[in-house]
């Protein structure tokens, strides 16, 4: 029961916004993971993705990102996690030649109940520096997982809150999320489908992204 009430959440709340959006950009983000055990407590993880648009795919500024990322988490105990890293983004490099991005980041997640559902919570703060500009943002993701009734695939739904705030570059974000996670071989890989809805809180016209994600991970 409590399964079938997720999934109808989550295909309710998400559709909608799929069925409705006005035009929205399709992407594409394949990503590979990799993360390993330093100590009990600590835990690394290296990623790596592309940020591709699939509706203008036959166009130079299709290709809009390639980025790596470093982040450490440390849990001392299993229901609160603290953590930082960094990334790298090349941004556009077939339109406007080198522009960067480096972002340093910090997070806590932590578990909580909601409706006597097991929830994740996670707040993290970006300082993003750009070619050209420098923006602070912070992040709001809350979440849940499902284990299927095979008892190897996961269903995860989130919704995750962006807000920029410093005074030159002051905007909103919202990303809905549903996917699946699966055992591959040794490995994992996750499919989902993401919407995003941008430029909130500015005098411009929101934009909206629907966003397919793929992901191989490997850990040891």
């Amino acid at each position: 029961m409590k399964l079938r009430l997720i999934i109808m959440l989550g295909v309710c709340t998400l559709l909608p916004q799929v069925l409705f959006a006005q035009n929205p950009e399709v992407i594409g983000v394949p990503e590979f993971a990799y993360s390993w055990k330093q100590t009990d407590n600590l835990k690394l993880s290296a990623n790596f993705q592309n940020f591709h648009s699939i509706s203008n795919f036959d166009q130079n500024s299709s290709f809009k990102y390639f980025e790596s990322a470093l982040i450490a988490t440390y849990s001392g105990n299993p229901n609160f996690k603290i953590g930082g890293g960094y990334k790298y983004r090349v941004v556009t490099p077939n339109v406007d030649g080198y522009q960067y991005e480096h972002r340093f980041l910090e997070q806590i997640e932590f578990s909580s109940s909601m409706f006597g559902l097991a929830m994740s919570n996670r707040i993290r703060l970006e300082q993003r520096f750009k070619t050209n500009s420098y923006v602070n943002r912070v992040r709001y993701r809350l979440q849940h997982k499902i284990p299927l009734s095979d008892g190897s695939k996961t269903l995860k739904v989130y919704d995750e809150f962006h807000t920029s705030f410093n005074s030159d570059d002051t905007s909103g974000e919202n990303r809905m999320y549903v996917g699946m996670t699966m055992p591959l071989g040794n490995a994992g890989f996750e499919i989902g489908l993401q919407h995003r809805l941008q430029k909130l809180f500015t005098d411009s016209d929101t934009k909206q992204l629907l966003v397919f994600y793929t992901k191989y991970s490997l850990s040891r």
